[in-house]
């Protein structure tokens, strides 16, 4: 667990289903009505610490699972311009164009900050939670 991954909470069930039901995209009304809870109990409900701080988990998780997905499909994506590009029967602007992709993906991975990156994934996440929370 690196220094951005909040410590996770022990939820009560109802707290979980909560939790669920908005990381599945309900509204606050809406998970709360799943959990039995009245509109008011529902908006106290989702700024209760530990219910924060599982959302919080929760969008870290599903930060690091898309990272992984888009990793594994840059790879393959990666692979295929580099058997394009060296293979002698394709037509030489074909394996030029992906040489060049090559290069220019090169570049902008050299370029990119992951941390930042993340941390701007996070906050976006965050965003539409609170907006949610309004």
């Amino acid at each position: 667990m690196d220094e951005n991954t909040p410590k996770r909470p022990h939820l009560a069930p109802k707290q979980a289903k909560f939790v669920c039901a908005i990381m599945a995209g309900s509204t606050i009304e809406s998970a709360g009505a799943l959990c039995g809870l009245s509109s008011s109990a529902a908006k106290r409900m989702r700024r209760h610490p530990a219910v924060e701080a599982e959302i919080d988990c929760e969008i870290n998780e599903t930060i690091i699972s898309t990272r992984t997905q888009l990793l594994a499909r840059v790879t393959m994506a990666i692979s295929v311009l580099e058997n394009v590009a060296a293979d002698s029967g394709n037509p030489p602007h074909v394996r030029r164009s992906a040489a060049t992709d090559l290069i220019s993906l090169g570049i902008r991975a050299s370029e990119s900050n992951d941390r930042r990156d993340i941390s701007l994934l996070r906050e976006i996440l965050k965003d539409i939670l609170e907006r949610e929370r309004q």
